[in-house]
């Protein structure tokens, strides 16, 4: 599934660089124009008053709420549209995400209404404050709750990802040894000397053994990767299908002139069982039954597997690419890889591993794959960061006064920055509890769409506890340290020069 590349040069598409200014210039001015607008049409006399604007901003909450109630229910429609492709789905996620979004500032006034009487006085000043200044901090933390449920979404993704990928290798690698030539993607690879295959069979260590041919056929499809497998026990299915009784299908795979496929075949394709696959062989073009769809997550391209037996007769190709032994009882894999390794001395180059060195490689890879997440999950939450300090910042200039009032009655320099900070703690703490519904919502809409429209490829949904935990105490921490600029600033304030009018 996975291999090596070595990147030996860095490039740049001019093109890509146009395309990321002209969306980066576009977004600017679309976020921009409702500001504008606003600025254009407001009189001059009402910008010397905040509570106008904040009074107009609570009348757009039910407007606000209504708007993403119609774009969530538009998302969700193109979440579950059938045969659509990936662009509606990733429309959807989009559509739902903005949605949710514009239903925070609402929750979040709502939330702000439980602060208990008994709270301390900066306690209830600093949510009080959150309240009234909500066309600043209503847009902050929904910014930051998008960015953390994002990170919940991606790392649910990547964590079933995981979880799937070690089944499916669980049940895949039966054998304890496989030897095979090496491969290159897209590439037929040589078949493995016959003499090495006998000689391996026939070793005492070995106590049964499995045999495959992986090459490439045309069909009526265009050209696919096919797979001729004989399996060493072939009472017990070596597959878990789709649908259907498993070892019915793996009876009919064994005992009719039919083929299987994987799910990212049949997704491509449009196929399922029942349906006919024609390929091109040695004795013409033959038309096969498709008894079942595997699941499967070697390619996005899709496999074809019949039995060995069956692709010898309509192709006359008795070669083998890989060889899987099962090893007898008291004997380790060790021994059993030296003892190949002599027999394939002159046989040219072989490949010998057991199927825990495959499932770490394959592991290994897989994390290596998926490490660039990491870094795009707290880019996301650092831009939520720096929106939080905007909107902070401009709390403060706007609340300078007030700040200074505040100190001539008597508040230390140590109170307003709690003050601050206990501000920037419940923004942080508002917008970890609202991305967690966001986040499994994305982490569903990633998992069971668009990474089927992408791939083809099913997956279960597996949630880890601590991402659940860790989002809210996420949240948070990026809140205090946005926070922690503002509050320093707060603490320097001087009441005579804040209170001085110009």
């Amino acid at each position: 599934m996975y291999f090596v590349v070595t990147v030996t040069q860095f490039s740049v598409s001019p093109t890509a660089l146009l395309r990321s200014l002209a969306i980066g210039i576009s977004a600017s001015v679309l976020a921009a124009l409702p500001a504008a607008l606003d600025a254009a049409s407001t009189r001059p006399v009402r910008t010397q008053h905040r509570s106008s604007l904040e009074q107009s901003v609570r009348r757009w909450l039910p407007k606000l709420a209504l708007s993403g109630l119609i774009c969530g229910l538009l998302g969700v429609f193109l979440l579950n549209w059938r045969n659509a492709g990936l662009i509606p789905a990733i429309a959807g996620i989009f559509l739902v995400a903005g949605a949710y979004a514009l239903f925070i500032p609402t929750a979040m006034l709502g939330l702000t209404h439980f602060c208990p009487r008994t709270a301390s006085p900066i306690v209830r000043l600093a949510i009080r404050g959150t309240s009234a200044a909500l066309s600043r901090t209503g847009l902050a933390t929904a910014a930051l709750s998008v960015s953390v449920a994002v990170a919940i979404g991606v790392g649910t993704m990547v964590e079933s990802f995981r979880v799937t990928i070690a089944d499916w290798l669980e049940q895949l690698l039966q054998a304890d040894l496989y030897v095979a030539r090496p491969a290159a993607p897209g590439i037929a690879s040589d078949p493995l000397p016959s003499t090495l295959i006998e000689k391996a069979i026939r070793l005492p260590d070995i106590a049964g053994f499995s045999l495959a041919r992986r090459t490439f056929a045309e069909s009526s499809l265009g050209r696919v990767e096919l797979m001729a497998y004989q399996p060493a026990f072939p009472e017990r299915s070596a597959f878990h299908f789709k649908s259907g009784d498993d070892q019915n299908i793996w009876k009919r795979f064994m005992t009719e002139p039919v083929v299987i496929v994987s799910e990212p075949f049949a997704a491509r394709h449009g196929l399922r069982a029942g349906d006919s696959l024609t390929l091109s062989t040695s004795r013409g073009m033959k038309s096969l039954v498709i008894a079942g769809v595997l699941f499967d997550y070697r390619s996005d391209q899709g496999l074809v597997i019949l039995r060995r037996d069956l692709y010898t007769e309509l192709w006359n190709d008795a070669g083998v690419t890989s060889l899987g032994l099962y090893l007898a009882s008291g004997v380790t894999a060790e021994e059993a890889k030296s003892s190949i390794r002599k027999l394939a001395g002159t046989a040219g180059a072989v490949l010998i591993r057991s199927n825990r060195e495959i499932r770490d490689a394959s592991m290994a890879f897989f994390e290596r794959t998926f490490a660039v997440t990491h870094v795009l999950r707290l880019l996301a939450i650092g831009v939520a960061l720096i929106g939080i300090l905007s909107a902070l910042l401009a709390i403060q200039l706007e609340r300078t006064r007030e700040f200074a009032v505040l100190r001539s009655l008597g508040m230390t320099p140590r109170q307003l920055t709690s003050l601050v900070l206990t501000q920037t703690g419940f923004l942080g703490f508002c917008a970890g509890i609202f991305a967690l519904p966001l986040g499994l919502v994305l982490a569903i809409a990633l998992v069971k769409v668009i990474n089927f429209r992408s791939f083809g490829w099913s997956m279960e949904l597996a949630v880890s506890g601590a991402d659940l935990w860790q989002a809210p105490l996420l949240a948070i921490t990026a809140a205090l340290i946005a926070g922690l600029y503002p509050a320093w600033r707060a603490s320097r304030l001087t009441p005579a020069l804040a209170l001085r009018e110009e």
